[in-house]
């Protein structure tokens, strides 16, 4: 196809699904090679499925069926224009799948429109619409942080301005006038950092570059110059001498900047989650504004305006505190908090706290509704650091917490995969204020402390706990199960997630646990005024609407995760049923239950879910029944998956599974972990074909550079979960699924032909198997 000087060549296949994959994707390697590669659509029935453009259901196709296609799409470096959340491409009443593809190189793909599935026609192949855009746009971005001579400038202001009224500050007796003070102040920093936006809009670069690589750059161009204008021989020389050495520094500084920026990219990947950041770098699916549809209210009818749907969530979401529907003791908690005092007071915050919680801020994070950015509170410090010290110090005094630092700014990001018409399927963040946050550190740092010397940090909880981790969660619960299936015994595990843990948590349940620490008078009147008067706003297209928030801790905030370990931790002081074992890690409960027989497993474990629900009533916390699994473990056959325990919560069976997800490691009833280990070995396909087109895009076209994205990546995703079934290692079936699941990225790695051996491919990246089985062997023998 051709429209004045641009073309594209457009080839469509079908793959029969009686002949041999190999043999197919090898004619469709030869008609590729016949093609211009810059501008190339390729749109098929390739009749086999994968996650790189479909949900990962079973059918009567084996997994492994598309395994050459696949390593045809890494290896021509092509782009997947499918929607994985999609509708099915082809759908019959008896069956439906995502089999029809469609792929571009990698220069097209930046000019992908709208791709959908249309389901007009009555064809069992629907068929697949897409836009070829004509020009590719970069959005600019919605605001301007300040450079540094900005922040430089607000700081000497707010110098300025502090040399007048700290005076007013030291002299301040109440809360109004703290209150007063804090307003004034965030006014004049409003002003004063309102610079207009620049004339230029930023262009869309490497995210290694800096003002080091600008400057070199100028230097090393204007050098360049002086030795090409000048023509005296013995200056020349002398002029290309001085020229060369720093172009040599300039090519030096950019290769350590972008290795630098791409170890750090790694490390990022393997600690969220490494088939998000990838995904949405390497497809350019930035979040955009949040578009609002009709929720479903209590009544099951769909909201028609704004307005009406910003509540409806807002009140699903964040639930209010009724004291009037609150137990005995329950009211008893609330007159035992407001009640309490204690003599001892916390001393002032120290200038070396303050410089730790400050050094610690994250930069190019959101902002809250004050619009105070964490490179504005460094600069601040580092021009008057006797401001915020101060400030904070007569917060403490004064038990202040000002309301201006509590209104969180709402975000609600919408689940993926989940019914948008449904006010559960949003994900609340609340973005907070700078100053709010820098305060909500220093206290968090108190409080620590208060309850580690206090000895009241349960071992048992592995969520927010320094040296702790998914890893040692796993652990410990492979741990748990060998001691009760070394005596011999009858085991089921059982997962209960709270629902809206964070959100819905009880405030006094918290507040309950500070008296229990002794928690000097003066730090905890500041966290109780820290609770009270809280709200939340929505902005949406220039209108905002505030609620109360009287329930909960924000996500979002340093004090949250620790807020909930606090309330977590009494779950551990229930008086379970022996033979009963409970861990936790954040709101994921882990219950293990063992037992002589059948009978006396369901007996203690409905003794137990029975404790658990009166905790979580006790503290205005719910169990998600959706969620709640129980596990019976089959191995030597202890237990039956057709003839389970049984066990109710709130009336309803808990649903028994043969497999279940915990903390990213897949247990089965068997504990072979070869469901983990085949989860593992689809998402690796995944995740070699999103990582390979981010590091093109914005690192090299090396081919080495894939080994490091490997080792940095893919490697420490396969060895994720090692805690559980690190044992395992020792079976040769366990070793030979280990060494399929890197045949894909090593054919990557070495763009070797796809008939070449496994064990050639592993002797080309210097013997990555065993690299990868003795990194294994070694983290499972340092975690006991």
């Amino acid at each position: 196809m051709a429209m004045g000087e641009n073309s594209v060549t457009i080839v469509t296949f079908y793959f029969p699904p009686s002949f041999p994959q190999s043999r197919l994707v090898q004619e469709l390697e030869e008609v590729v090679a016949l093609c211009p590669p810059q501008q190339l659509i390729l749109a098929g029935d390739a009749n086999v499925k994968s996650p790189l453009w479909g949900p990962d259901l079973p059918d009567h196709r084996s997994a492994d069926a598309s395994g050459p296609f696949v390593e045809f799409v890494l290896a021509q470096r092509l782009a997947v224009w499918n929607d994985p959340l999609s509708g099915p491409t082809f759908e019959t009443d008896r069956a439906q799948g995502w089999i029809d593809v469609t792929l571009s190189s990698r220069s097209l793909y930046r000019r992908k429109g709208q791709w959908e599935v249309h389901n007009a026609l009555l064809s069992d192949h629907h068929p697949l619409l897409f836009v070829l855009d004509g020009s590719v746009s970069v959005p600019s971005p919605s605001y301007f942080p300040l450079n540094r001579r900005q922040l430089r400038e607000v700081a000497m202001a707010v110098s300025t301005f502090y040399d007048t009224a700290s005076l007013e500050l030291a002299d301040m007796t109440s809360k109004h006038r703290l209150e007063v003070w804090v307003n004034k102040r965030l006014d004049f920093l409003g002003q004063v950092s309102s610079f207009s936006a620049p004339s230029v809009q930023p262009r869309l670069r490497v995210p290694w570059w800096d003002s080091a690589l600008n400057t070199q750059r100028k230097k090393t161009r204007a050098l360049r110059a002086r030795f090409q204008l000048c023509k005296y021989p013995a200056k020349r020389l002398l002029r290309r001498t001085i020229y060369k050495r720093e172009a040599a520094r300039y090519k030096f500084l950019i290769k350590t900047k972008s290795r630098a920026c791409f170890e750090s990219f790694c490390v990022q990947l393997t600690r969220l989650n490494p088939f998000q950041l990838p995904y949405k770098l390497a497809v350019q699916k930035i979040r955009s504004k949040p578009v609002l549809q009709g929720v479903q209210d209590c009544q099951g009818q769909l909201t028609s305006s704004e307005a009406d749907t910003v509540s409806v969530i807002v009140s699903s979401l964040f639930p209010l505190d009724i004291e009037t529907t609150e137990s005995p003791d329950q009211r008893a908690v609330r007159r035992l908090v407001m009640d309490y005092s204690e003599f001892a007071l916390a001393p002032p915050f120290s200038y070396n706290e303050l410089r730790g919680v400050v050094q610690s801020l994250v930069t190019k994070k959101a902002p809250g509704l004050d619009g105070i950015t964490n490179e504005l509170l460094r600069s601040i410090f580092a021009g008057c650091p006797l401001l915020i010290l101060d400030l904070f110090n007569k917060c403490l005094e004064l038990s202040c917490f000002p309301e201006v630092w509590k209104d969180a700014k709402l975000v609600l990001l919408g689940k993926p995969g989940r019914d948008q018409s449904l006010a559960s399927s949003y994900r609340p963040i609340c973005l907070l204020s700078g100053m709010s946050k820098l305060l909500d550190k220093l206290i968090t740092q108190r409080l620590t402390h208060l309850f580690a010397s206090h000895g009241l940090l349960h071992d048992h909880q592995h969520g927010f706990r320094v040296g702790r981790s998914c890893e040692t969660a796993n652990h410990a619960l492979w741990l748990e199960v060998q001691s009760a299936m070394r005596k011999a015994g009858k085991v089921a595990i059982i997962s209960l997630d709270v629902a809206g843990a964070f959100d819905t948590v009880w405030r006094q349940s918290v507040l309950q646990r500070l008296t229990v620490a002794h928690c000097p008078n003066n730090l905890f009147r500041l966290i109780l005024d820290y609770f009270t008067h809280r709200q939340i706003s929505y902005c949406f297209d220039n209108h905002t609407w505030s609620f109360p928030a009287d329930r909960g801790v924000p996500q979002g905030s340093c004090s949250g995760p620790f807020y909930w370990n606090l309330v977590m931790d009494t779950v551990f002081l229930e008086n379970l049923p022996s033979e009963c074992y409970l861990q936790a890690f954040a709101d994921d409960l882990i219950l293990v239950v063992r037992g002589c027989s059948k009978v006396e497993i369901e007996t203690r474990a409905q003794l137990a879910l029975d404790q658990l629900i009166a905790w979580a009533a006790r503290h205005k916390l719910a169990f998600n029944l959706e969620k709640t699994t129980l596990l019976p473990v089959t191995y030597g056959g202890r237990l039956s998956l057709l003839d389970p325990p049984r066990v109710y919560m709130e009336g309803k069976a808990v649903q028994v599974t043969g497999n279940f997800r915990y903390l990213g490691v897949w247990w089965d009833s068997s504990l072979t972990f070869m469901v983990h280990f085949n989860k593992v070995r689809t998402r690796v396909d995944l995740l070699s074909y999103r990582i390979s087109m981010v590091a093109e895009r914005f690192y090299s076209r090396r081919g080495r550079l894939f080994l490091r994205l490997y080792r940095g990546a893919l490697e420490p995703y396969i060895l994720y979960g090692h805690g559980a079934w690190g044992h395992r290692l020792r079976l040769q079936r366990i070793r030979t699924t280990l060494n399929c699941i890197q045949r894909k990225p090593l054919l990557r790695i070495t763009r070797a032909y796809r008939t070449v051996s496994t064990m050639a491919l592993q002797a080309g990246v210097t013997m990555t198997l065993l690299r990868c089985l003795c990194s294994g062997i070694n983290h499972l023998s340092v975690g006991g």
